[in-house]
């Protein structure tokens, strides 16, 4: 399988890079609803059943919610050993517009992630896919990043979540560049953002990481 980074709304990109790929799973920031402009239909992209979507803080949580291809907020699929979550806090929410390109839901709830924590730990995947990492990849992996004093619960979930069970890979968007970096027994694995009007060719190392033999059922 195929793991993609931030599309945000860079729709002819995506959809080439999909007809490369026989399965793929976007990391977020798709671009879905955003700035309530139209966007399209993941069908009309690419086969929904085999290239499929997580929602990360550039993404409308209710419109995607209804889009074919789009997972669930979280959960786990246990033949494939993978473990997903969606959601991501936007550094810049002071500054953008409820409804329109911000949404008081980006992350998931506190209480929810209690859940998710309690089910990572019973499940103990060897696979994790999302669109933010936790906090000690983003310190080791991104030390100058603007985002590495900002807070967010999603974050501290992840982190907790990583010092209960250590994943074989942790696969996730967010920071727009490539990143490789292995912790404890993790490797961590970022993926660069599409980037419109380059040639597909020129761009696919960086904004994809490929686990072999990892197939949608």
């Amino acid at each position: 399988m195929i793991f993609i980074g931030d599309v945000h709304g860079n729709w002819q990109e995506y959809a080439a890079i999909c007809r490369r790929s026989e399965q793929t799973l976007q990391l977020g920031d798709f671009g879905i609803g955003f700035h309530g402009d139209e966007d399209p239909e993941p069908h009309t992209l690419a086969d929904p059943s085999v290239h499929r979507f997580l929602r990360g803080n550039h993404d409308n949580p209710a419109v995607c919610r209804e889009r074919e291809g789009c997972l669930p907020d979280w959960g786990f699929d246990k033949e494939m050993d993978l473990f997903w979550v969606s959601g991501g806090f936007s550094i810049d929410y002071e500054y953008r517009t409820p409804g329109l390109n911000w949404w008081s839901d980006e992350e998931i709830s506190y209480e929810e992630l209690m859940t998710v924590i309690e089910a990572y730990k019973e499940a103990k995947p060897r696979i994790v896919a999302s669109h933010e990492c936790p906090s000690e990849a983003q310190f080791t992996m991104f030390p100058h990043t603007s985002k590495r004093e900002i807070r967010n619960r999603t974050k501290e979930a992840f982190q907790a979540m990583f010092e209960a069970h250590q994943p074989e890979f942790w696969v996730f968007g967010h920071y727009h560049c490539k990143a490789l970096a292995e912790i404890g027994s993790t490797m961590f694995a970022c993926c660069a953002d599409v980037i419109p009007n380059r040639k597909v060719d020129h761009q696919i190392p960086n904004v994809t990481f490929e686990i072999e033999g990892l197939e949608w059922r």
